[in-house]
């Protein structure tokens, strides 16, 4: 009953989302599924320049405290899709950057998450228009 008085965008926006949560599902490992998807693909991008960058950096860039850092870069060196050294100069920083296993998996979520939408047809109903604002009893009106 409650499927039939819902609206159709919402069906088709709630479609769209189980599309593409399945895409990160059937790419992302196992491990790795139930992490903050802004947080995770953020860093693997941020980290994926020739240089890599600090934890430091990370830490700003994704608005987490030090320790959820540090438990998702363990997780993703353990999945090997990023690789952690230290300067000599300085122990205390820790670089990341992102392996070319990362990369790879970076490439084949936005391929997937790409096609989302484009095999069925779900675009969305164009809304009727809100009919027009009534003016509340003593109510001025600017226009």
């Amino acid at each position: 009953m409650y499927y039939k008085r819902m609206n159709i965008n919402t069906v088709i926006d709630s479609k769209l989302f189980l599309e593409m949560w399945s895409a990160w599902e059937d790419v992302i490992p196992q491990k790795l599924s139930r992490e903050n998807p802004r947080v995770l693909l953020r860093l693997l991008e941020l980290a994926a320049t020739p240089k890599g960058v600090f934890q430091v950096e990370l830490k700003s860039a994704l608005s987490v405290n030090q320790s959820a850092l540090s438990k998702l870069v363990a997780k993703l060196r353990k999945a090997e899709l990023v690789k952690v050294s230290t300067p000599a100069a300085d122990r205390r920083k820790a670089q990341v950057k992102t392996s070319e296993t990362g990369k790879a998996l970076l490439a084949n979520l936005n391929k997937k998450l790409g096609e989302v939408g484009t095999a069925s047809s779900t675009s969305a109903v164009p809304r009727k228009a809100r009919k027009g604002i009534r003016d509340a009893v003593g109510q001025a009106t600017f226009f």
